[in-house]
Formats: C-alpha cells, sequence, structure tokens
C-alpha cells in the first residue's frame, strides 16, 4: 500500500517503513568496497539478503540522494561519498537536512511545531488523509510511523521521544 513517488511527479516523498539508517549507510559501505557502478544481481548475490529488502533499502538511499542507479549499476552520489567521509557523529546533521521533506518525518515536524508534540497515531490520521499509508490497518500503521519517526527522527535530530507519553517533539 505505500507509495514511494518522485519529486518529478509531484508527489510527496515517502520513506520505505521497514528501513533503518543503519541499513542505508551500510549499503553505502558495501558499494563503496565493492566499487562504485556494481551492477544491482552483484550486490545482491554479494549481500545474500532478502531481495525486498534490498530493494527498499536501495529506494530510500536514492531518495536520500546517497545512490544513483543507472540501468541496474549502482552509483554513489557526492551526497554519497560524503555519508562515507564523515564520522558517525556528523551523519546526524547529514541525514537531518535529508530527511526532514520526506514523510512521515515532514508531517512529524510540522505537527510538533504547530502543537509542541505529536503522536505516531496523530501523524498517521494526518497522512491517511492525504492518502499516504505503510499499511491499510490503522494500530499496524500507527506502529510502523513510530518506528520510522524513533529510527531516523530521532537519529537524524529533527525530534526526541517521550517514551512514556508516546509523544514526538521538536529536537533542540
Amino acid at each position: 500500500m505505500l507509495s514511494v513517488a518522485s519529486p518529478k511527479d509531484n508527489k510527496p516523498l515517502v520513506m520505505p517503513g521497514n528501513v533503518r539508517a543503519i541499513q542505508v549507510v551500510s549499503l553505502t559501505d558495501e558499494i563503496d568496497e565493492l566499487g562504485t557502478g556494481i551492477h544491482l544481481t552483484k550486490l545482491a548475490e554479494n549481500e545474500g539478503s532478502d531481495a525486498e529488502v534490498l530493494i527498499s533499502v536501495l529506494s530510500a538511499a536514492e531518495m536520500l540522494g546517497f545512490v544513483k542507479n543507472e540501468g541496474g549499476n549502482l552509483f554513489l552520489t557526492e551526497q554519497g561519498l560524503k555519508l562515507k567521509e564523515v564520522d558517525m557523529a556528523e551523519v546526524s546533521a547529514l541525514l537531518k537536512e535529508k530527511v526532514a521533506p520526506i514523510e512521515p518525518f515532514r508531517t512529524a515536524t510540522e505537527l510538533s511545531s504547530k502543537n509542541g508534540s505529536t503522536t505516531a497515531k496523530e501523524v498517521g490520521k494526518t497522512l491517511s488523509a492525504r492518502g499516504i499509508e505503510w499499511h491499510y490497518k490503522p494500530e499496524q500503521n500507527e506502529l510502523l510511523i513510530s518506528n520510522l519517526l524513533i529510527h531516523w527522527g530521532i537519529r537524524a535530530g529533527l525530534l526526541s521521544y517521550d517514551g512514556k507519553n508516546k509523544k514526538f517533539s521538536l529536537a533542540t
């Protein structure tokens, strides 16, 4: 049910629900080690991972501007090379600018800015009204959004999280 769009078709960018930041960083490492221009099938063979997961991670890496796929050949972009050069402490700053315009982070930061804080449920309802869902069951959709906001939004320094109240707010 997830729709991943590109800026060309004027639809919002949507982060795949099953991808974590560490997977994207690992993918850029793998492409760098195997040689930029490696073919997707060679990467899949080398990784030995689930093809569906690899495609989701690749989609996220492309959306963030770290990897470019040209006819199945994968190249690190200038930003992907920059990701390789920065230390882990600086990865957050690099991710922050990249994930901010992508859903559900965009909506979570908008709602947090407007209301002081928000929940995954509120983000889910807002996005669902716009036709953006990760899962057709509201409870599962909320869980996926919560996981994305925790694994990406907090890691990128966009959001902070109050686990007791399950509320996200803008990072200070």
